[in-house]
């Protein structure tokens, strides 16, 4: 049996979630990639720190933020309007 938006209330709260998700990923795709080298010590640094110099690694650690934030925008994306069509789809 599945629970429809007019019976939960809190489903209407899905669609917000998954704005604040949209908006995250977009942050981390078109902030500038030396602003978000000083706070990641994983895999974007380990990219930064793999190049043969700093620019190289600059500009790699900048394309992997970028397809990060923008698969992580559609993910959200997409998983909340999936989520939003089950629910409305069992009125």
């Amino acid at each position: 049996m599945m629970v429809s938006m007019s019976q939960n209330p809190a489903l209407y709260l899905v669609p917000l979630g998954a704005l604040v998700l949209f908006v995250v990923g977009l942050a981390v795709a078109f902030t500038p990639p030396r602003k978000l080298l000083k706070h990641d010590r994983l895999t974007g640094y380990r990219i930064y720190r793999s190049a043969p110099d700093e620019q190289t690694g600059v500009r790699r650690a900048g394309l992997f933020y970028r397809l990060f934030g923008c698969g992580f925008a559609a993910m959200a994306l997409f998983m909340g309007a999936f989520i939003t069509l089950l629910a409305y789809a069992n009125p």
